[in-house]
């Protein structure tokens, strides 16, 4: 708990905490702070000027209005909106500011924006609603997303659709690089896609689904096929099937992320079948390279060519009735986490070792549907607990929200490799919390 406040103390002031560890010696805490602090005449000093630097609910660049690509920009915090915002326009995007979640909704769906950049921390709220819902009308669903936050989830923001993801402090360096995925992503009118799929019937299909005057489809009926295509030409977008004769779709992934020559471009994955862990695992690797991403202006494509989105509605995905295992061996807190989850309507156990868990896993006639397991547990631990129960074949896909206090690097990798499919520090973002939860249980 000490170390996740002290980090997120560290964060506010634009700065870092890193740590060393030798065994059997201790621990060193290196704090880094930025050198130059805010320039004095920035700093409000009247109350009446503190009033006049707080923000409105939302505001355009002067120069939104000229036109250009569009851009918008939902953060809280005034100085950094604005600083991006500057940015932004120095690059040519034409920018419109939101300080809250509500008013960026509004604002995506008045403005139709070319791309947002969005913070997960917003008052009201949440980033991770604010993307949900962006995620459930068809004009916005498409819209590219970056995220520039002070929290983590890199993992989860990818499987929801977001092109970038950010830990504040950034550089003016990182913001490039944002600005120049947007303008890419802008930059031609007609979108290669190269469609790769054994079944030529199955593949007639795709394309007659795909077509549209700004998509043209290159096709692809084996991993090798695909290989010389994509070192032919660049494409926008692969649409992959993972169920190839020549080789796995994960092998044409693995190639093409190791060729130099091909990098990796937005990459829409389907299959035919379940995957199993392993495959899932092995396709986690490419989390920062494989989005579930393709761009079109949805009001030209016809009504009954739309795609629906893999994130089901949030008024489509009812939490009522779910059944919940809580893993903790404090019971303060697996209470209180017991509590917030069933005011929601979701049905509660708790297991206050990793042992008693295994037990009520096993003797559960109807199961659980997910299972919220503390990594820092004494006597048998959350990593060890969630291999035991990975390695009975009917709880491989049952999902596992690891929970913990630590905040350290690292921690994230060894709770996905042990088992966890997603990841959360305490204390916990019950917003987070609730936005995981539609999406592991709704998926």
């Amino acid at each position: 708990m000490g170390l996740t406040i002290s980090r997120e103390l560290a964060n506010c002031l634009g700065g870092q905490i890193e740590v060393q560890s030798v065994a059997g010696e201790g621990s060193t805490f290196t704090l880094y702070l930025p050198e130059r602090g805010v320039p004095q005449e920035r700093v409000p000093e009247k109350s009446e000027d503190l009033a006049a630097a707080m923000p409105s609910t939302w505001s355009l660049s002067p120069a939104y209005q000229g036109g250009g690509h569009r851009l918008l920009i939902i953060e809280d915090d005034a100085i950094f909106a604005k600083l991006v915002c500057a940015a932004a326009t120095k690059k040519g995007f034409a920018c419109v500011l939101a300080h809250d979640g509500e008013s960026g909704l509004a604002l995506a769906q008045e403005h139709h924006p070319d791309a947002i950049i969005l913070d997960l921390k917003l008052p009201h709220m949440s980033g991770w609603d604010v993307l949900n819902a962006l995620k459930q009308v068809p004009e916005t669903r498409h819209i590219p997303v970056h995220i520039i936050s002070g929290q983590e989830g890199r993992a989860t923001a990818y499987q929801m659709g977001v092109l970038s993801f950010l830990v504040k402090p950034v550089t003016l360096e990182d913001l490039d690089r944002v600005f120049r995925s947007i303008e890419n992503t802008m930059a031609h009118k007609i979108r290669t896609l190269l469609l790769i799929e054994e079944d030529a019937n199955q593949r007639h299909s795709l394309c007659q689904l795909l077509m549209s005057g700004d998509v043209r489809i290159v096709e692809a009926c084996s991993g090798a096929e695909a290989l010389a295509a994509m070192r032919a030409q660049p494409f926008d977008c692969l649409f992959l099937d993972l169920m190839l004769s020549d080789m796995t779709g994960l092998e044409l992934l693995k190639r093409i992320s190791d060729d130099e020559i091909m990098p990796l471009c937005p990459v829409i994955v389907f299959a035919t079948r379940d995957m199993t862990k392993e495959e899932n695992t092995e396709l986690l690797q490419y989390v920062d390279e494989v989005t579930f991403f393709l761009r079109q202006a949805i009001a030209e494509i016809p009504q009954e060519q739309v795609l629906a989105s893999a994130l089901q509605p949030e008024h489509q995905c009812s939490l009522s009735g779910k059944r919940v295992l809580i893993v903790d061996d404090d019971m303060r807190s697996a209470f209180a986490l017991s509590k917030a989850l069933g005011e929601k309507g979701l049905q509660v156990n708790i297991a206050g070792s990793g042992m008693k868990a295994l037990e009520m896993l096993a003797v559960t006639p109807t199961g659980f549907d997910i299972v919220l397991l503390d990594i820092m547990m004494p006597d048998l631990d959350g990593y060890e607990t969630m291999r035991r129960i990975r390695a009975q074949a009917r709880f491989e896909s049952l999902p596992i929200l690891a929970l913990t206090a630590k905040a350290m690097a690292g921690d994230a990798e060894m709770c996905m490799a042990a088992g966890a499919n997603d990841y959360l520090t305490k204390p916990l973002d019950l917003d987070r919390l609730f936005s995981l939860l539609r999406f592991w249980l709704c998926h």
